[in-house]
């Protein structure tokens, strides 16, 4: 995949799990998960860097459950 396209695809798995926190009632952490990756910490480049850094250590694991664990950690359940 070009970075493009790499870009994309984690775009919609964040989106995603945003998506599913929100129509499971929790608002709380759909906004919490939009705010840590588009609009926190410089824009969300801590949450990219933590992101990118969790797929280059754990290449063998699906990027969507990276996503779903990391968001876990910062937004809570």
């Amino acid at each position: 995949m070009s970075k493009q396209e790499r870009y994309s695809y984690l775009t919609g798995l964040i989106d995603m799990r945003a998506f599913e926190a929100a129509q499971s009632g929790s608002g709380a952490m759909a906004t919490c998960i939009y705010d840590a990756y588009y609009h926190g910490d410089d824009n969300g480049k801590a949450a990219w860097a933590k992101l990118l850094d969790g797929l280059r250590q754990f290449p063998d694991k699906q990027p969507a459950t990276i996503v779903h664990l990391l968001t876990q950690k910062a937004c809570g359940k």
